[in-house]
């Protein structure tokens, strides 16, 4: 959640406006509080906002409350016009006296993330010292389009996988902040459950493989099911310990059993041992949940294994935390 909070307070004016509103909807009134209160928010103009939260309050006038988040006194005639008229048809009369007195008192030289509006309800000589922020810093390259007609291009096939992820993983792209639009699309279109036609993975499967935490966190906020696993019973959790991914081993483990056995018998801590993660043998080891008995197919405890391996400084680890 918090991810989807960064992405709308980094590019709320970029925004379609159905997008946000279905967005807003489904995460509800405390999302949205959440993004308003931010003190990242960057914005076109305070007018914007306004006719988010009336569009939204048609459905839910509990929206309305939000314009105590808003900068009303930077908003043209018609927004203040059209907060007047729903107060008066909704009776929400006393919302906006507060709205409107605070506006009022607290009239101040414009916050750096805000681009006024030509058109201002209160005038601009009442504002002493007055700046307008420099419009170009909210200018943000938008690849969410060009994503999005790519991902359609292409069909739900085995075939297509790999383009699919491919897609999917430039929208998860942390320097762009996510292109939460087209993650959403393939999530509803099912994109997200097609897997390779020749290995039986799935998306979430490659996305750990390579160590796409970020892509992994989207899809899970959009409801995909992150505990499935390969054909061999590898799960995200084993490919983390894997690839040495000690914070996606720490988001994994909130989802999966740490004690969950791929097809060889071997648990999470067994795969740490192989790849010779030392740091995270040393987070699984203390975890009060991990199985210290557990063996593998070839009936080795992970100290055995360790030791086998020649992991000097991980059989330390295991030996201090107890394993036999």
């Amino acid at each position: 959640m918090n991810e989807c909070i960064s992405f709308f307070v980094s590019r709320m004016s970029d925004l379609d406006e159905e997008y946000k509103i279905k967005t807003i909807k489904r995460y509800r009134y405390d999302f949205f509080e959440s993004i308003l209160k931010s003190k990242s928010l960057k914005i076109s103009n305070e007018d914007s906002l306004v006719n988010t939260i009336l569009k939204l309050s048609e459905d839910d006038n509990s929206f309305f409350n939000l314009l105590n988040h808003v900068r009303v006194e930077f908003c043209n005639n018609d927004s203040i016009k059209s907060i007047k008229n729903f107060s008066d048809r909704n009776k929400l009369e006393s919302i906006t006296a507060e709205v409107f007195e605070r506006a009022l008192l607290h009239r101040s030289p414009i916050p750096h993330k805000l681009s006024i509006s030509d058109s201002n309800y209160f005038c601009r000589e009442t504002v002493p010292n007055f700046k307008i922020s420099n419009a170009e810093e909210h200018h943000v390259i938008d690849h969410s389009y060009e994503n999005l007609i790519n991902l359609k291009s292409l069909r739900k096939t085995g075939d297509n996988f790999y383009q699919i992820y491919s897609v999917l993983s430039d929208a998860s792209d942390a320097s762009d902040e996510g292109d939460f639009s087209t993650i959403e699309f393939a999530v509803d279109e099912k994109y997200t459950e097609i897997k390779d036609s020749s290995f039986d993975i799935n998306i979430i499967f490659v996305a750990a493989a390579n160590n796409n935490l970020c892509l992994i966190k989207y899809l899970a906020a959009h409801g995909v099911d992150i505990r499935s696993s390969s054909n061999k019973q590898i799960s995200i959790l084993q490919q983390f310990c894997e690839k040495g991914n000690l914070e996606g081993v720490k988001f994994a483990l909130k989802h999966i059993d740490i004690n969950d056995r791929n097809c060889f018998g071997e648990t999470p801590l067994f795969e740490a041992i192989e790849y010779n993660h030392a740091d995270i043998c040393e987070f699984l080891c203390s975890q009060p949940n991990i199985d210290k008995y557990a063996k593998n197919n070839g009936n080795e405890t992970a100290l055995q294994y360790a030791i086998r391996l020649k992991r000097e400084p991980i059989v330390e680890i295991l030996r201090k935390n107890g394993f036999p």
